[in-house]
């Protein structure tokens, strides 16, 4: 029995030579010949013997399809993330610096009893005073600053995320 497998080693070895003087269909015909197995066996031991797997269009097909859902995942996303990111980030971060110049203009108008209408600090029918508005002003000015900070962040995120993933695919 041992002298069977050291055959069969043997064969193999003269099989894994010849065939790589031949392209791929000369080489399966080669190993049906030598051999006599089937034509599904022959390509089974000829991507053993070339070290080669079959998967090589399965994996082009997959990586085509992986490319078409990136590509729909990316643009229906972007259409909701960048525009809304995009103009809520630099808004949010004027409105943090415009607030307490709001704030400090009713606090100056209310210091020197201007009245001034157009800037004050009203919650329904209840007006504040300038001083506790110029407080909140602040106070809302740095939570919309933070706030247009991290959506700016997120944004980046998002961006530096894309880049990532499609390098990965190698697109």
């Amino acid at each position: 029995m041992s002298k069977n497998i050291i055959e069969n080693i043997e064969e193999l070895k003269e099989l894994q030579t010849n065939i790589k003087k031949y392209n791929k269909q000369e080489a399966i015909n080669y190993i049906i010949n030598k051999t006599g197995v089937s034509e599904k066996e022959s390509l089974e031991i000829y991507y053993f013997l070339t070290g080669s797997n079959n998967k090589s269009e399965e994996n082009k097909n997959s990586n085509i399809f992986s490319k078409i859902i990136f590509y729909c995942l990316v643009s229906l996303t972007g259409i909701v993330i960048f525009p809304t990111l995009g103009i809520i980030a630099p808004v949010f971060i004027l409105c943090a610096f415009i607030c307490p110049i709001g704030g400090i203009i009713h606090l100056i108008s209310g210091i020197f009893n201007l009245n001034l209408p157009i800037v004050s600090f009203q919650f329904g029918n209840i007006t504040l005073n300038p001083f506790l508005g110029f407080v909140l002003s602040i106070i809302i000015g740095i939570i919309l600053y933070f706030i247009g900070k991290g959506c700016w962040k997120l944004l980046l995120l998002y961006i530096n995320k894309v880049k990532k993933v499609k390098e990965s695919l190698e697109i």
